[in-house]
């Protein structure tokens, strides 16, 4: 689980630029929930997401997972138990290495570093067997350089190193956004597949609402730091994208756009 405790955040204090953008903020996500996010620019997306990750930190409240307190750990340390896939997708794998070696890091990611080769030519195979189900064909390409694949590939690739070793939560910033429509449908199969088979705790920031209502079984609008809807299960299958888009459009008027 996931928990938010009464989070502050301001950017910029003590400036006339000065921010609150979160002030008595409460999240909680159950074990094995799929969360969808969406939101105006400025509604706090990416700020809830790098506060979960570490990348930064609240001004006050406590974040905790599974019931330990985290809200001053350092964001290499979250890593061990967080997964995380950037909209950039040249984020999620190193550019100058192949297929083979990102595969090697991701797999080497919880053990001590050593003198030893990075890469264990014994795991080639399995390797494959990960990648195949992508219909992608990089199994095939595992010599070429991470820096060479096209964005879809790259954001696949990521997505089955992030599971290489053993996750609780992943966070999902945006990881469609920088893709076509066609590849974007095909990265979301993937996002599910893979939620499913780990039983993870994911939570997906998204500009695309017809995503945020297909998949997941939790959906939350945030506006100016604030959870303006809150829907999960059966109230989330019946809301429509009609209700969405309502709301979005009511919030547009309320601050004169």
């Amino acid at each position: 689980m996931l928990e938010m405790r009464n989070i502050r955040k301001i950017y910029n204090p003590g400036t006339v630029r000065a921010l609150c953008l979160f002030e008595d903020f409460n999240l909680m996500v159950p074990q094995g929930q799929f969360v969808s996010i969406v939101g105006s620019n400025g509604s706090g997306k990416s700020s809830l997401m790098n506060l979960l990750c570490g990348s930064i930190l609240p001004d006050a409240g406590q974040i905790l997972m599974d019931g330990q307190d985290i809200t001053k750990m350092s964001e290499h340390r979250r890593l061990k138990r967080i997964g995380r896939i950037h909209q950039n997708p040249a984020l999620g794998t190193c550019s100058g290495m192949s297929i083979l070696e990102n595969m090697a890091l991701a797999d080497n990611k919880p053990k001590r570093m050593n003198l030893m080769p990075g890469v264990d030519k014994k795991q080639i195979g399995r390797y494959r067997d990960l990648l195949r189900p992508l219909g992608l064909g990089l199994e095939n390409m595992m010599n070429a350089r991470a820096g060479t694949l096209s964005g879809g590939q790259r954001q696949a690739l990521a997505m089955v190193m992030s599971v290489m070793t053993p996750l609780d939560f992943l966070i999902l910033d945006e990881h469609t956004a920088a893709l076509d429509p066609k590849t974007s449908d095909i990265i979301m199969e993937l996002t599910q597949r893979v939620v499913r088979e780990h039983s993870l705790t994911a939570l997906m920031v998204t500009h695309n609402l017809r995503y945020a209502i297909e998949y997941g079984n939790r959906l939350l609008m945030l506006h100016q730091g604030g959870i303006v809807l809150d829907v999960a299960d059966e109230d989330k299958a019946a809301t429509r994208l009609e209700d969405v888009l309502g709301l979005f459009t009511q919030i547009s008027v309320e601050l004169g756009n």
